[in-house]
This record gives structure tokens, sequence and C-alpha cells, in this order.
């Protein structure tokens, strides 16, 4: 096409020179047409072209709208649905356990009726033996089952929400086995957020330290000294203090039972105005009784936490050895939370 084109556009300007202006005309309409017809040809090769660079240029579009969608959304509203879809996987996991819980009491129900049929004492015995008695309480009773398991799911709660009102700056601890519950760790945080104490004692150390201390920095106020018994833990406190940058508001002490009790010695200097007494399921040795040592040392006022878990008894005991007195309700946990009225 373009080979015949340039011919004519040669004949067109021959004419012309020529002075053959009909044939000039003929020559040049037959040009125009040819160009049209080449305008044609490429309309209609583009045609296609086009149309699949427009949808392709509609896909990017959509697909750049769908991620600013997910960019835009805020921190707080991806932690909202991982939060959500924990707590559903938590709850599925939940039933699933109490259905092979039935399944398992359903099992060694049979196991103990035969074996008492059979009149095997030395079978039934055993059974007893590797069951124990909690398991045995919870073989007769599904109830105490499924509060258990509704207990896990309050646990898994409170540390989440622990989490969102304390931001620490390091990994928090794990939980030992004596350690305070997330319940209970919710508790004295919250106590710390609305009372703003100024010295808070801590009779036993550890993961309740990080929590404590990092809510007084968060809450811009404040101090803390834990005193514990047990040399080997305190240590691992005081690394745990260090590397949440608590040093300057957190002090760990070792203290020995007399001291605790009397209030003598060095561990107890600079608490004389103490605003606030957290006691962890292992903070008190020696039966779990007060230490009277702290009871001149408190203000009026003063707030008690007692970690009700670790023995019923000695936590009434603080009630009746110290008069004034008057119980709180917690906020969440099994604390026994005490308002000091000098």
């Amino acid at each position: 096409m373009v080979a015949s084109g340039a011919v004519l556009a040669v004949a067109v300007a021959v004419a012309a020179v020529g002075g053959l202006t009909r044939w000039a005309m003929a020559a040049g309409g037959v040009l125009i047409l040819a160009v049209l017809l080449v305008l044609l040809d490429i309309r209609r090769r583009l045609g296609p072209i086009a149309r699949r660079i427009k949808q392709q240029t509609s896909e990017g579009r959509r697909t750049d709208d769908r991620g600013r969608g997910s960019t835009d959304a805020t921190p707080r509203s991806r932690f909202d649905a991982l939060s959500r879809r924990l707590m559903a996987s938590i709850e599925a996991g939940r039933l699933e356990a109490a259905d092979r819980h039935a399944e398992t009491v359903d099992a060694l129900r049979e196991l103990r009726v035969g074996a008492a049929a059979r009149a095997t004492a030395p079978v039934a015995g055993y059974v007893d033996h590797a069951v124990g008695a909690e398991s045995a309480q919870v073989a007769t009773s599904p109830q105490l089952a499924r509060s258990l398991a509704n207990e896990q799911v309050r646990e898994v709660e409170a540390l989440l929400e622990l989490f969102q009102r304390v931001r620490p700056i390091a990994p928090m601890p794990a939980s030992e086995r004596a350690a305070t519950a997330p319940t209970g760790l919710l508790t004295v945080v919250d106590l710390v957020e609305r009372e703003k104490p100024a010295v808070v004692v801590e009779l036993g150390s550890g993961t309740s330290t990080a929590w404590i201390g990092s809510a007084l920095r968060q809450a811009g106020s404040g101090r803390l000294v834990s005193l514990d018994h047990e040399p080997e833990r305190a240590e691992r406190t005081r690394a745990t203090v260090g590397a949440h940058g608590l040093d300057a508001l957190v002090t760990v002490r070792v203290v020995g039972a007399e001291a605790l009790s009397t209030g003598a010695g060095e561990v107890m200097a600079g608490l004389d105005d103490v605003d606030m007494v957290v006691v962890g399921p292992d903070g008190v040795p020696g039966g779990g009784r007060p230490p009277h040592g702290l009871w001149a040392r408190l203000t009026a006022d003063a707030l008690i936490v007692v970690d009700d878990s670790a023995d019923d008894r000695g936590a009434a005991r603080w009630k009746r050895d110290l008069p004034g007195l008057e119980t709180m309700a917690p906020v969440q946990g099994r604390q026994l939370v005490l308002r000091y009225r000098a």
C-alpha cells in the first residue's frame, strides 16, 4: 500500500507539471482513496489492541484501589480483627476440647464401673491413682470441666486487654508456675492507672514486676520496690527490669522472712509512705502471714492486693490481723483487694 501510494503521488506530480490536469486530479483522487483505505486498515488492526490496553488499565486501577483500601486500615483495626479471629479460634478449640473431655469422662467412668463389677480392687485403685482426686471430681462433674474451659478463655481475654492498655518495649517474661494470672495482672494494672500510687511495694518479684513497672511509666509517676525472698528469682527479675528500661522506676531487693515480718534491716529503707502493696502467690514465706513490718509504713487509704489463689486462709488473715481493712471488689481475677483505713 505504501509503494502504491508513492507511485500515485509521483504520477500526480508528473501530470500536474506536464499540464495534464484531469490525469492529475484522477490520480489525486485515487491517492486520497488509498490513504483512507490505509487509515481504515490501521484502525481495524489497532482496535483489539486498544480494547486490551483499556481492560488492563481498568484491572490495574481496581487492584490499586484494593491495595489502597487494605493499607488504609489502621493498626488498631488490624489488631481488633486479629483479636476476633483469635477468640473465634479459641472458642472453637474450647468446644472441641469439651467434646473430647466428655468422651474421656465416659471412658473413665466405664473403666471404673467395669473394674468395680469385676471386683478387681487393684485395677480400681490403679485407675484412681492414675486419674487423681481432681480428675475424679471432673469425671463426676462435667460442669466443672466447662468452668475450667471458660476460665482459660477469660485469662486469654485478660492477656489481650493487658497488651492493649500497657505497651511494653521488650518481650514480657513467660508466666511461671507461681506467677500471677493475667486476670490478676489486669486488676493490678487497672488499680495503678486509676489510683496513681507514688510508692508500690511488691512481695514476690517476677512477671508482675515488669507489668507494674510499665504501667507506672505509662502513668507518668510512681516507683516500685519489689521484695523477694528468693535470690535467683530476684536476679532474673533485675535482668527483665533492665531489658525494659525500668531501672529508674523499679528496685528489686532480696529480703529474708524475718526482716520482712519485722520491718528491720536496710531492705526497708525508703519505704515510709507506701500507697499500694501487691502480694504475689509466693510473695510471703512462712505460711503466707501478713508482714507486720509494712503496717507502720502504709499511708491512709493505701491499697493491698493479695493473690487469693496462693492461700485462702492466709488471705483472710490480712483482714483479721490488721484492723481497718475494707474489702473492695476486684476488676477481674481472684485477688483480694483491700483498702486500709488508717
